[in-house]
């Protein structure tokens, strides 16, 4: 898999994912979501299905992502031929969400003289997370 020259992967969400009504504590809902996964130096826009289950402490959200090795440029992985693996993968990526304080903002531009508020943009573009 040439780990050594692409020892990371990274998968960033393209859209946010709308949740809706969060499932009561101990269901899970599946929702769709959108993103730009970079593996072996490629990257491609995928959609793929993440399953959120709410729990007393948070949000576990998991996404099985299938990969085809050939497409990513990636042989099948083997040790001197002698074993193999198949053609594809799962990409797993488990995320657990709890409550927090959420993201600080950041002054972006000063006050004007004359008057008129600073104006300020979360550093992020993740909204605080709201478990009832």
């Amino acid at each position: 898999m040439d780990v050594s020259q692409y020892p990371t992967a990274s998968l960033h969400l393209t859209s946010p994912i709308s949740l809706g009504a969060l499932p009561p504590i101990g269901s899970s809902a599946s929702y769709s979501a959108t993103g730009a996964l970079n593996m072996h130096g490629i990257t491609k826009t995928i959609t793929f299905t993440i399953t959120a289950e709410r729990s007393t402490d948070g949000i576990y959200a998991l996404a099985d992502i299938p990969i085809q090795f050939s497409e990513w440029d990636i042989s099948n992985p083997s040790v001197a031929g002698f074993v193999t693996t198949a053609s594809s993968g799962t990409l797993e990526v488990l995320v657990h969400l709890v409550k927090g304080a959420g993201n600080p903002t950041k002054i972006t531009q000063p006050p004007q003289p004359g008057g008129g508020a600073p104006v300020t943009i979360p550093s992020t573009t993740v909204p605080n997370l709201k478990i009832p």
